[in-house]
């Protein structure tokens, strides 16, 4: 049940995140980040899920940085 609630605020504060993008590149990135959870919805290994939501948390800094930072600091990783 922790998971679940880890994933929820996950989901939020990466949706959040997504209002620092551009206006034209936002839709995108909603998509994504609805597709992603969705596609890992019946995940129960709670180390599994941790390593997504590291990977996930990498990832959106990764964007926000290319975006906002000025440029990427690291190559995107795969879950």
């Amino acid at each position: 049940m922790a998971s679940s609630r880890q994933a929820l605020a996950l989901y939020r504060e990466l949706f959040r995140q997504i209002k620092k993008l551009p206006r034209n590149s936002r839709q995108y990135y909603r998509q994504n980040l609805k597709g992603g959870f969705q596609n890992h919805n019946d995940e129960i290994d709670t180390e599994r899920l941790q390593q997504l939501f590291q990977g996930a948390r990498k990832d959106a800094e990764f964007i926000i940085n290319k975006y906002v930072g000025g440029g990427a600091k690291r190559t995107p990783g795969q879950f």
